[in-house]
């Protein structure tokens, strides 16, 4: 692929797939409560009470009502504490995961995603811890230190180290619930919460464990409102629904009202690939009937369909597709996509590299690492489509420091994406 080796790029590729999955959820039940004037039960003794936002569509409006607020509960589950071979104690709570920095104690973290209205201004949103009880536990420990992600290590670091978490018991409750940068699953706006129960003090060897947190999310509404045809999207629903711990009342949040806009026409599936692939190959058709018979309505998109678009700067063939995506994935209703093509990604650092007719896009979710492995090429450009990508402008895209955040990548695919 020109100067770029794709040998060279397989470990930053895998960090960018591991970014790109969702995060499993509900590992415990939540609680969920907040003020009137809407309240729900879910059963088992759950629960969840939501101030609802004006739900006018269609038109813009200026809300000046006070911000909207979710307040969740969160509470533990069981937890063991392990010693292993090598002398250490790792506890461990069904449904988290232990992480940590390189060399700080691995601890118990877990990732809620919870639905906001459409309206959601994303910069707006903030969080406020309400309510803690911690728990100390008998005894002392000495924990596991957290492991490198080798796909992400900087080798300028000093792994070797035994950090402090600098959160002894004594402390408040911060860091507890952290707030991450929000996202977008097609017409759906969330937020992520990374709940970390697990309080230890490296000095003295005792462990704390936040049985129940209460926090709050607050948000401002933009003046900005989904169409009608974002409303009526369904495509991906059950994913939300698998995905927010608020999905039952969320979803009163995103019901089209006012009437249904009259539905086009419906491809869930999209073949991507170029004129010549379409007019020279032998298997597409049969290809494409095969799919057709299985029950998909197939559309075949080509540079006549995107070759004239405006995407964002460069404006190379990744960005008019992608373009091309964001303007008809709803109107089409579209779940699948399938790129066919030469994907050599065009190298911005290269300005000699070669550049395939349906490219994969060169991303560099490493910048600034210092053993050489930044960028890594990705057909995720393609799945993530409520996003932008280069949200820094400074041309180099998918930075995890520099491209994440409000308006800014989230790695949740809009659609699945497949490659021949």
């Amino acid at each position: 692929m020109g100067s770029v080796s794709f040998a060279r790029h397989r470990l930053a590729l895998l960090l960018m797939c591991v970014l790109a999955v969702l995060t499993s959820l509900l590992p415990f039940s939540p609680v969920l409560a907040a003020p009137p004037p809407y309240h729900i039960s879910l059963g088992m003794g759950d629960d969840i009470a939501l101030s609802l936002p004006d739900e006018q569509a269609g038109e813009s409006q200026e809300d000046t009502s006070p911000p909207d607020t979710i307040t969740l509960t969160l509470q533990t589950v069981p937890y063991q504490i392990l010693e292993d071979g090598d002398g250490f104690d790792i506890i461990q709570i069904e449904g988290f995961e232990l992480t940590g920095t390189p060399g700080a104690p691995a601890l118990p973290r877990k990732v809620y995603q919870v639905a906001v209205p459409p309206t959601t201004a994303a910069d707006s949103v903030s969080l406020e811890i309400l309510d803690t009880q911690i728990a100390q536990l008998s005894g002392t420990y000495h924990l596991k230190p957290a492991t490198p992600d080798v796909a992400s290590w900087d080798t300028a670091d000093d792994r070797g180290a035994y950090q402090s978490t600098d959160l002894p018991l004594s402390d408040g409750a911060a860091d507890l619930v952290r707030l991450l940068p929000p996202g977008q699953l097609r017409k759906w706006r969330f937020v992520r919460l990374e709940f970390s129960p697990v309080r230890y003090d490296v000095a003295s060897g005792e462990l704390g464990l936040a049985t129940q947190v209460t926090v709050r999310i607050s948000y401002d509404h933009s003046q900005a409102v989904l169409g009608m045809a974002a409303l009526q999207d369904t495509v991906m629903d059950d994913v939300a629904k698998e995905s927010f711990v608020n999905y039952d009342t969320a979803q009163e949040w995103y019901r089209a009202v006012g009437g249904q806009d009259e539905p086009g026409a419906v491809h869930d599936y999209a073949i991507i690939t170029t004129n010549a692939t379409e007019a020279g190959s032998s298997n597409l058709a049969g290809f494409t009937n095969h799919k057709q018979a299985m029950g998909y309505s197939v559309v075949i998109v080509t540079e006549d369909d995107y070759g004239s678009l405006e995407g964002q700067s460069p404006n190379g063939t990744a960005e008019k597709v992608r373009k091309w995506l964001q303007n008809d994935y709803i109107g089409y209703a579209i779940e699948y996509v399938l790129l066919i093509g030469n994907p050599d990604p065009d190298d911005p650092s290269n300005g000699g590299d070669s550049v395939g007719d349906v490219p994969m896009k060169m991303c560099w979710p490493r910048r600034g690492a210092s053993d050489g492995y930044q960028e890594a090429p990705t057909d995720h450009f393609y799945a993530d489509l409520t996003g932008n990508w280069d949200l820094d402008g400074d041309g180099l895209f998918g930075e995890y420091e520099g491209d994440r955040g409000p308006g800014g990548v989230d790695f949740v695919a809009d659609v699945h994406v497949g490659r021949i």
